[in-house]
């Protein structure tokens, strides 16, 4: 009668053992979750992309960096994309694009460029109802970028409608300054609107 309760008590502290020991490891497992698992995985990542690179062929003020590229070309560029969104996040992706400043050298992106794709890269996380935390961690990855795709504004250059720097005239510079302050007050008081919390803007990825 006593062995029997001594076994009984043997046994019940081996089920609160094990139950303890199994939810502590599922605990566990769901406080390391990397962001591309709780974003969903590959294939979320991808409805994202593809949704933010659309947003950005089709406004007018981005034709000028996706002219000339072939279908092939368009189609290693959203891969490119997506390979740095899935590696960043922690997935099992490998990027194998040139880096940031390097691709982006010489094509004389805006603050004002870098916040109008910043809204179209919010918009497509909305749109797939991504949860605000995991949308502010992704934000501030992109964010980690700007210094290196958005190019410093060099007094008495403007980039034309090539993306060539050029040198503008004594004569010019008066009036560019007045029209980049004007634009300027614009964006600001339009963005804040928008972006709210969202401060960080998005890199524009012409690879």
């Amino acid at each position: 009668m006593k062995n029997g309760s001594i076994r009984r008590k043997a046994i019940l502290a081996l089920v609160v053992s094990l139950v303890l020991t199994t939810s502590g490891v599922a605990y566990g497992m769901a406080q390391d979750k990397s962001l591309y698992d709780r974003l969903g995985g590959y294939n979320a990542l991808a409805l994202v992309v593809d949704d933010f690179i659309v947003r950005l062929v089709t406004d007018k003020q981005f034709e000028k960096f996706f002219v000339g590229h072939s279908t092939d070309s368009k189609k290693q560029i959203r891969q490119h994309i997506l390979d740095q969104f899935c590696a960043a996040t922690g997935g099992p992706c490998i990027y194998t694009g040139r880096d940031m400043k390097t691709s982006h050298s010489g094509l004389g992106i805006t603050n004002a460029e870098w916040d109008a794709a910043a809204k179209h890269l919010v918009a497509s996380l909305d749109k797939y109802k991504v949860p605000e935390r995991e949308k502010n961690e992704v934000l501030a990855f992109v964010t980690t970028l700007k210094k290196d795709i958005v190019e410093k504004e060099v007094p008495g250059l403007v980039a034309d409608e090539n993306k060539s720097l050029v040198k503008l005239s004594k004569e010019d510079e008066p009036q560019i300054h007045a029209d980049k302050r004007r634009s300027e007050r614009k964006d600001i008081k339009g963005e804040s609107a928008i972006l709210g919390r969202a401060e960080c803007s998005v890199l524009i990825f012409t690879l």
